[in-house]
């Protein structure tokens, strides 16, 4: 064999075991690959626990979620409130700032009272053949009451009109206040004739002229003679007065007791709960005592009332301080203190207690109108 041949030979064969070890290599690199070589393995995300207190609505349980995750926020409810979202402090949080969360929070539901809807009374005319009279519409009172004012004046040939009366044949005057106790009212028109007549002396009416005793004041409408005066208004039986309400005894609530914000180690505490039978809050944990040891060591020769009272609760230490916690009471009920209360001879402690407005009265034959008691009679001819 020639040289030259010797020497191409030799350059095939190394070619050959270049290409091996190349293929060698990225067998090796792909298995490695395939095994997870060095990947570093995924860390799991910190837990935090996110509190809702639904400030006396309908309750919410805590939910745990994964550290700077969304989350979707749940709602709530609570009778006569509508609900404005979720709080913490002044700041509100909607579905996207759930990611802002870092760390335990405690978020606060806001509400927004209802608006209570105003009672209307409908009043319908029947002119009894008289000129048509379209139906009015009249807004009552808080107080559960209606002043029918203007009330329309129907014609009718060879008659006078006297007034409206309702189906019990009282008259309804100018001015009347009514009981909205129903959402319709139907007045039917009163006349007297005043027509020509075969004989002069048949009409009982013709030249006479009408009078009122002493006091009373003549409508000449109605020929009717009316006088009032002021009623005399009392509380009503077993209730007791006080500042111009009644009270009573046995119509008593808690109401919604709601503790004040405060500030500890230089953070603001939310979230808080009245503790049943005290007059203390209890706020949210503190982290630095860990042991009911260390946490009620802490409180040792202090009273209850103490500021810095510390207490061990549910496996977690809590700061409480003495406070006036508010109370809030329910519409038609005032909180009272006991004071007032035992003042009044209602052996009974501090609370809401529902107030009733005095009641007025008046003399036999006498009608109470609002603050006048009315009474009634028909003018006498000349």
């Amino acid at each position: 064999m020639s040289k030259k041949k010797k020497i191409i030979i030799a350059i095939i064969v190394a070619l050959i075991l270049i290409g091996a070890a190349v293929t060698l290599f990225f067998v090796l690199k792909k298995d490695k690959d395939k095994k997870g070589g060095d990947t570093p393995k995924p860390v799991a995300k910190q837990q935090i626990t996110i509190v809702f207190d639904a400030d006396g609505g309908e309750k919410v349980d805590d939910i745990k979620v994964a550290k700077g995750t969304s989350f979707q926020l749940p709602e709530t409810s609570k009778e006569g409130y509508t609900f404005a979202g979720w709080y913490n402090g002044s700041k509100l949080y909607t579905d996207d700032d759930t990611a802002e969360i870092e760390s335990n929070i405690v978020l606060t539901a806001k509400w927004e009272k209802k608006e209570e809807e105003q009672k209307t009374l409908k009043v319908v005319f029947d002119s009894k053949g008289g000129s048509k009279v379209k139906d009015m519409t009249f807004t009552c009172g808080k107080d559960g009451s209606v002043t029918l004012n203007s009330l329309p004046k129907p014609k009718k040939d060879a008659y006078n009109f006297l007034s409206w009366e309702d189906k019990h044949g009282k008259s309804i005057l100018n001015g009347a206040k009514l009981t909205c106790d129903s959402a319709e009212l139907k007045l039917y028109a009163s006349w007297e004739y005043d027509g020509p007549t075969a004989n002069p002396e048949q009409d009982p009416n013709a030249s006479k002229t009408y009078k009122c005793p002493s006091g009373y004041t003549l409508n000449g409408e109605t020929k009717k003679c009316t006088i009032s005066k002021d009623a005399s208004f009392a509380c009503p039986s077993a209730t007791k007065e006080y500042n111009g309400k009644c009270i009573k005894a046995t119509d008593k609530e808690n109401g919604t007791r709601t503790c004040p914000t405060i500030s500890i180690e230089g953070h603001d505490y939310v979230g808080t709960k009245v503790e049943a039978g005290t007059t203390f809050c209890y706020y949210a944990p503190v982290s630095y005592y860990t042991t009911k040891e260390s946490c009620e060591s802490v409180s040792n020769g202090l009273s209850i009332d103490s500021d810095g009272h510390y207490d061990w609760r549910g496996e977690k230490c809590y700061k409480a301080a003495l406070t006036n916690y508010k109370t809030t009471c329910s519409t038609g009920y005032t909180y009272y203190t006991k004071d007032i209360i035992q003042g009044l001879g209602i052996h009974d402690a501090a609370g809401c207690y529902k107030t009733y407005d005095k009641v007025g009265s008046c003399e036999p034959e006498y009608t109470l109108n609002g603050s006048k008691c009315v009474k009634t009679i028909d003018a006498t001819l000349e």
